[in-house]
């Protein structure tokens, strides 16, 4: 019995520190990424304008600080979300894991939805500002 044990906690630690599970996928991601899209449409509702930068979004929104320091979101900032085309929102990335262009993962899209993409549906998104 002890060396099963000792085999289970093993394998769990190896599955916890070797990269099983890809960050971009994850379920802390996909809260990260709905946050960033709430957080972007509280910011340019409340000060009439998108965030601008890292900086000012910060700033101006310190809630999200913690997110969008992590350094492990792309955000397009200065996208306006209430500009003429409101029609592209459902499908226009406003902000994405750093591995989705290699791996697939989360995005937010200019709607503040988030959803799952492969890097091949990625590849042919709309990305804000661009």
């Amino acid at each position: 019995m002890k060396n099963v044990l000792i085999s289970f906690f093993a394998v769990v630690l190896l599955a916890n520190t070797s990269g099983c599970a890809d960050p971009a996928f994850s379920s802390s991601t996909k809260n990260d990424m709905k946050q960033i899209g709430m957080y972007y449409v509280s910011h340019t509702v409340t000060h009439g304008a998108p965030p601008a930068s890292k900086e000012e979004f910060v700033e101006k929104t310190p809630e999200a600080k913690e997110i969008v320091e992590s350094g492990d979101y792309v955000i397009q900032w200065g996208y306006d979300i209430d500009g003429d085309d409101r029609t592209n929102r459902s499908s226009m990335v406003l902000a994405y894991h750093k591995d989705v262009p290699e791996l697939g993962g989360f995005v937010t899209l200019a709607d503040a939805s988030a959803k799952v993409v492969t890097k091949e549906e990625f590849a042919s998104m709309s990305k804000a500002g661009e």
